[in-house]
């Protein structure tokens, strides 16, 4: 799991610059919505934290994987760019954001696990780092 700080970043700018579906955490519902209708998951598969040696810095270094989860038989190509809009949420030159430093996001994931019951899911990963001093 990520730092809260990590967590709470993430949401908020995707919060402020994702608007076509609900957005949904780690721990909030296991269940996609009743009515069929699209939403997003934020999920944290890698985080590590580490120390340089005589340092009191902690680096906190992982992924967020963000999945647009689209219904079946919606077609492809707007879902593709819309998942593309989240890649560019977090696409950006030196891009640091409340402390959380983001690199070169995916573009969206498609493989063969990509429909999943009721929904076809589109995946962006945003390799992230976040300093934060000892305690």
């Amino acid at each position: 799991m990520p730092s809260a700080a990590v967590e709470a970043a993430f949401r908020t700018r995707l919060a402020n610059g994702w608007t076509e579906t609900v957005i949904l955490g780690v721990n909030e519902v296991f269940s996609p919505p009743a009515d069929g209708s699209p939403y997003t998951l934020i999920q944290y598969p890698i985080v590590s934290s580490s120390r340089p040696v005589l340092s009191k810095r902690r680096f906190e270094e992982g992924a967020a994987r963000i999945v647009v989860n689209a219904p079946v038989g919606a077609g492809l190509h707007d879902w593709l760019a819309k998942a593309g809009a989240i890649s560019a949420l977090f696409r950006g030159d030196k891009l640091k954001f409340d402390g959380v430093e983001v690199f070169e996001p995916s573009s969206p994931i498609i493989n063969d696990d990509n429909e999943d019951g009721n929904y076809f899911s589109l995946a962006v990963v945003v390799p992230y780092r976040y300093q934060f001093d000892a305690a």
